[in-house]
């Protein structure tokens, strides 16, 4: 009690008027003509400069600024920010990888470049690759993009040859269709074959699809056999079908609803690239199993050397 008895007499003896009444202080507002909002744009980093950013925020930045540009067609610009992006350094192998590939797609779409004056810089983007590819999915992308490298900068046999590589791991319409960038005779057991194999997938594509992509394999299919139609005569189509798609006749003839079948395009891409023995293999394989499609045309391959 007398501990409460003397906090009482101190608080009532307080002399309320030595208290200083608590000023509030209102903020300064500035004019509403002179309010900035945050830049909160699809190209705010394009206002932004990496002098003062070191080390993941600065790759981030680069890469978000040269995907940008890639997205709208700059291709030019994307590729000086992959450059820059890649001398900056600190990468893995997988994304230094990454960044490879993209500068090689920004020079191959860059057409105002005159194809021999970005040469020396695709060879040398692609030799930089070539060490870095470790899995087969990786592989895969990498023949991919090698075989859509214009004829001035690789060879025809080379690209033939990453064709085969593709369309043997990976049997799938677009694939196929890279053969078609390979010179040869408009009559060619080559050219009807591949013709003839490209419509099939596309077929079977169409069966195993749904929807709108389903309508879309149907249109590209419908296209083909009328191409082959109004070009070749039905005999010379029935003798290719029968040497070039007749394992995909087997599966269709075996598979009564190819739903159920997994789609062309599904590969096992999680192992290790295939090396230089096991790809000799397959482009062996891939020549036996298609020599039709050079038996009245031996030269085909020789021109391509």
């Amino acid at each position: 009690m007398a501990i409460q008895e003397n906090f009482l007499d101190s608080f009532y003896c307080l002399d309320l008027d030595d208290i200083e009444p608590v000023s509030e202080q209102k903020p300064n507002c500035s004019k509403l003509s002179n309010y900035t909002a945050f830049d909160n744009s699809d190209e705010w980093f394009l206002k932004t400069t990496p002098e003062n950013i070191d080390g993941l925020d600065k790759r981030e930045f680069l890469h978000s600024v040269a995907s940008y540009y890639y997205s709208n067609e700059n291709f030019a610009l994307a590729y000086e920010k992959f450059c820059e992006l890649l001398n900056v350094g600190g990468h893995n192998r997988a994304c230094r990888l990454s960044i490879l590939d993209s500068m090689i797609r920004c020079l191959i779409k860059e057409t105002s470049q005159n194809l021999n004056s970005i040469k020396p810089s695709l060879v040398q983007h692609l030799q930089g690759i070539e060490p870095l590819v470790s899995t087969y999915g990786e592989q895969l992308q990498f023949w991919e993009l090698k075989a859509s490298i214009p004829h001035h900068i690789v060879s025809n046999f080379e690209i033939f040859k990453t064709t085969v590589l593709l369309c043997s791991s990976c049997d799938c319409s677009k694939f196929w269709r890279l053969f078609e960038k390979i010179p040869s005779e408009t009559n060619s057991n080559f050219r009807i074959g591949i013709l003839c194999r490209v419509w099939s997938l596309l077929k079977q594509e169409a069966e195993n699809s749904s929807g709108f992509v389903r309508e879309n394999f149907q249109t590209k299919a419908l296209k083909a056999e009328k191409f082959l139609r109004e070009n070749f005569e039905e005999e010379k189509i029935t003798e290719a079908r029968k040497h070039v798609c007749f394992d995909l006749e087997k599966i269709s003839s075996e598979c009564t609803n190819l739903a159920d079948q997994p789609p062309p395009h599904k590969v096992k891409n999680t192992g290790s690239a295939r090396n230089r023995q096991e790809q000799e293999k397959i482009f062996e394989d891939f020549m036996k199993k298609f020599s039709w499609l050079f038996v009245d045309n031996v030269n085909v391959l020789n021109g391509l050397k």
